[in-house]
């Protein structure tokens, strides 16, 4: 089966990088292999997966210098019991796949958190990099008519994110019981709520593919993401995109206190942080909607960080210096 360009390559490389980048018969730096896969002389990169035909293509060339990609704790993922079976599975058939072999003759890996850094630092030559994503985020015309309207927030996460919708169920049920007027969507092709899927304030999307999801993301026009990261080995290897992507769906969002990226949150973004705890996110949410003007105050905040630390040319460079000139 034909793969697919993943979100990670897009983020981590392509956004940045895909001028550079051309097919066999191009004059371009670097060479296309695979959907997530790139050549530039004798220096390969892969980006977390590839149809095994190319990896093994990789494999192959004695002289390869191979530069590894990857944004996820694939052993924490599989020994977390939080996450869907058929989700660890698949991610179990990945690190025991020709994935394997090309981490194995990595000379350089690259990761986006200070999990995974300290993680492959035992084994190989490590470098941080961090997302980029095209585009600007929406206007905040939608904070207009916000006083009578629902506030609508939402989960950005899929699959992996199964321990946090556990945790944001019965937070979400307070808020109805307390008669709160909002609504919540959340991206499942299964229900992860329980009975509290039934709820006229809960939507939930169908997954669609992520050229889709890209596009559409400012459409939406959130109010107000939530994004508790449950203290787990998985998630503490996560990196900050999901940052950029709540600015891009045009909300600033809540975020658990005890997370790596949380940091400068609260001061450089003032952007919401709470303890993993039902009661305390209750609280926050029920402060946030009984007073609504500080929503389009916080995105405004929210806007101005995402181009902060929205960097392309720091990417760029990187990928210049170790892929291109090849000083890895």
């Amino acid at each position: 089966m034909r793969e697919k360009t993943i979100p990670s390559t897009d983020i981590y490389f392509l956004n940045a990088c895909a001028h550079l980048v051309g097919g066999a018969a191009s004059r371009k730096p670097i060479r296309q292999m695979g959907a997530n896969s790139f050549k530039c002389e004798n220096r390969y990169l892969v980006v977390r997966k590839d149809n095994p035909t190319v990896l093994k293509k990789i494999l192959s060339d004695p002289k390869a210098e191979i530069i590894y990609l990857i944004d996820d704790d694939l052993d924490a993922a599989i020994a977390d019991v939080q996450i869907p079976s058929d989700y660890r599975a698949r991610l179990s058939r990945l690190k025991n796949g020709p994935v394997g072999d090309i981490l194995a003759r990595a000379k350089l890996v690259l990761v986006p958190s200070k999990k995974l850094e300290e993680k492959f630092s035992k084994t190989h030559k490590v470098l941080r990099l961090n997302p980029f994503w095209l585009g600007d985020c929406p206007d905040d015309s939608h904070y207009g008519a916000l006083t009578d309207e629902p506030v609508n927030m939402v989960h950005l996460g899929t699959a992996s994110h199964d321990a946090a919708f556990k945790f944001l169920s019965p937070v979400l049920e307070k808020l109805i019981e307390a008669q709160e007027n909002f609504t919540f969507t959340y991206h499942s092709n299964k229900a992860r709520l329980g009975p509290l899927d039934a709820a006229p304030q809960i939507k939930r999307r169908r997954v669609i593919s992520w050229q889709k999801y890209k596009r559409q993301l400012g459409n939406h026009r959130y109010h107000l993401g939530l994004y508790p990261i449950l203290d787990t080995p998985f998630n503490q290897a996560r990196s900050r995109n999901k940052i950029l992507e709540y600015s891009l769906a045009g909300c600033p969002a809540v975020y658990s206190k005890g997370w790596e990226h949380a940091g400068n949150l609260a001061s450089e973004a003032q952007m919401w942080l709470a303890d993993n705890d039902v009661e305390a996110w209750f609280t926050m949410l029920r402060q946030i909607m009984q007073d609504r003007s500080g929503l389009s105050q916080a995105y405004g905040h929210c806007r101005k960080y995402f181009t902060e630390i929205n960097d392309e040319m720091s990417q760029l460079n990187l990928w210049q210096d170790i892929l291109v000139r090849g000083n890895l």
